[in-house]
């Protein structure tokens, strides 16, 4: 390195918002291998789901719930699991979630795996920032005492435009999980995401 910046300083130097659209760009090759594998899974769209992030000293008891709490959006599209960690190689079976660890393991194939999806559904956690630099959708449980690069308030981010914010009122997260199933359901519904055959009935 011929720099470095502490990260709460950085926004002096560069501009409180980067520019719009993605700055981080996976290999394509990749990101075609990996949409193809999804769709050897099902039909779209393809949501990846991490349900856990951050250590002790980063307020872990504030931003996770149990992953029981998430069974319910995975009803939804085609989804997979992108949890990182011991987390992920323990928990993903019991949300019955497909697991690609060689991806997760790797951060240039992680990143092609994201960028493949159709939207990740997270807490506040690595894929919130891989989605925010490469434009890919993402909806994130945000806590009532967040990191501050999540702010107090709004249901978006500054530095990201493809995220959006569910944050947790008080210390009820049920809010905010009824409003990104409700959502799901509706984004799950777009003419899009539905097939010809469905698109004729409806």
């Amino acid at each position: 390195y011929d720099a470095m910046v502490a990260m709460g300083s950085q926004p002096l130097f560069g501009g409180s918002i980067p520019p719009h659209g993605a700055y981080l760009k996976p290999d394509p090759e990749r990101v075609s291998f990996y949409r193809q594998k999804l769709e050897a899974l099902g039909r779209g769209p393809y949501i990846g789901f991490s349900w856990f992030g951050g250590l002790k000293k980063t307020h872990t008891h504030l931003r996770n719930v149990h992953q029981e709490k998430w069974k319910p959006f995975t009803r939804y599209g085609t989804p997979i699991s992108i949890q990182y960690g011991e987390v992920g190689r323990k928990e993903h079976q019991q949300l019955s979630l497909p697991h690609w660890q060689e991806a997760i393991d790797d951060l240039d194939e992680f990143a092609a795996l994201v960028k493949a999806l159709d939207l990740v559904v997270c807490v506040n956690s690595t894929p919130v920032h891989f989605c925010g630099a490469m434009d890919v959708p993402c909806w994130t449980l945000t806590p009532a005492a967040p990191a501050w690069r999540y702010q107090l308030k709004g249901d978006s981010i500054p530095w990201y435009r493809s995220v959006k914010q569910y944050r947790q009122e008080g210390t009820d997260w049920k809010p905010a999980f009824a409003r990104i199933e409700k959502d799901l359901e509706q984004f799950c519904r777009r003419p899009e995401h539905q097939s010809v055959i469905e698109r004729l009935a409806a």
